[in-house]
């Protein structure tokens, strides 16, 4: 009979629900930690050359707080820690690898993990986030393509004593981070497709003088490029998931507003929205007052006032 830990049951559920279907949930960033326990030896190659390896991990995760495995929980174990990393700039990255006991960090040229090539290495061992102890551990400049999807993978063994993993990158626009952050990190099993839209912009009605605001959801981990339209016609600079402006006028009433969103897969456009601009007819209310000294007076208002309104002696 098979007995299951609390902590080796949760495990073993995940791996069911995750792997079993070849599919993480979604909406979710992270990077896919699968552990080899009752292994013995502290090189790479006692990892890769366990019968277990890589098709029957004892334990699946993923691991939602950046490129880093937990340190110091257990002896005699591997570990594979995979996924995607989508780069927010172009240009050359620098990674690096610290972990104990020895590790292997792999990069592909694109999103198939059959192009991956060795790119840094620990031979003996470091203390966690030691990223300098050997020179093997820094990789040559890679050039990365802003929003493309790279499989990463990196391998590690413990023999005895502490035991750590992590991952670092240098960006091209001089951002440092290490471990690499959670967001840009997708677990491996993520689907990639066209955009694939889940809710569209809803009708708006505000009042004129506040701010409207125009959102789309879609299904997508990786990531979308985005475009709104008024009218058909590009609206500069709006370029995110959701579209804010204002202050909205009545000239602003019955306007419409879409969005399109693109990635290396395809594209998709969203339906219509229609912003309706209703007349503001509560006046404002004046909440408090400051006399400033003999000449001057700080009025406060529930809303914006205009100076022409305020040039009205009569308003007051």
């Amino acid at each position: 009979m098979m007995v299951l830990t609390f902590k080796r049951w949760v495990h073993a559920i995940v791996a069911v629900l995750f792997m079993g279907s070849g599919l993480v949930r979604a909406q979710e960033h992270g990077i896919l930690r699968e552990v080899f326990s009752g292994i013995g030896g502290g090189s790479v190659a006692d990892l890769t050359n366990s019968p277990a390896f890589p098709n029957n991990p004892t334990t699946t995760n993923i691991v939602l707080t950046g490129f880093e495995a937990p340190s110091d929980v257990e002896d005699n174990y591997g570990q594979r820690m995979r996924g995607y990393i989508t780069p927010p700039v172009s240009g050359k990255y620098t990674f690096w690898i610290a972990s104990d006991d020895g590790s292997s960090l792999y990069l592909s040229t694109d999103s198939d993990p059959v192009n991956c090539r060795l790119i840094s290495w620990v031979g003996a061992w470091t203390s966690s986030r030691e990223w300098t102890k050997e020179a093997n551990q820094q990789s040559v400049p890679i050039t990365l393509v802003a929003g493309d999807n790279y499989y990463i993978e990196a391998l590690q063994k413990e023999g005895g004593g502490g035991d750590n993993l992590a991952v670092r990158w240098l960006r091209p626009d001089g951002v440092d981070e290490g471990p690499i952050p959670n967001s840009y990190l997708l677990p491996f099993g993520t689907s990639f497709t066209p955009p694939q839209i889940v809710e569209n912009p809803s009708n708006t009605t505000v009042v004129e003088g506040q701010n409207a605001s125009f959102t789309v959801k879609v299904k997508n981990l990786d990531s979308l490029a985005y475009q709104w339209r008024r009218g058909g016609v590009v609206i500069s600079g709006a370029k995110s998931r959701t579209y804010t402006f204002g202050p909205v006028t009545l000239d602003d009433n019955n306007a419409v507003f879409s969005v399109s969103m693109t990635n290396r897969l395809g594209a998709a456009n969203s339906t219509t929205a229609k912003l309706t601009v209703t007349p503001d007819v509560t006046p404002p209310m004046l909440l408090s007052g400051v006399n400033l000294g003999a000449s001057g007076l700080e009025l406060v208002f529930s809303e914006a006032i205009s100076a022409t309104s305020l040039a009205k002696l009569s308003n007051f």
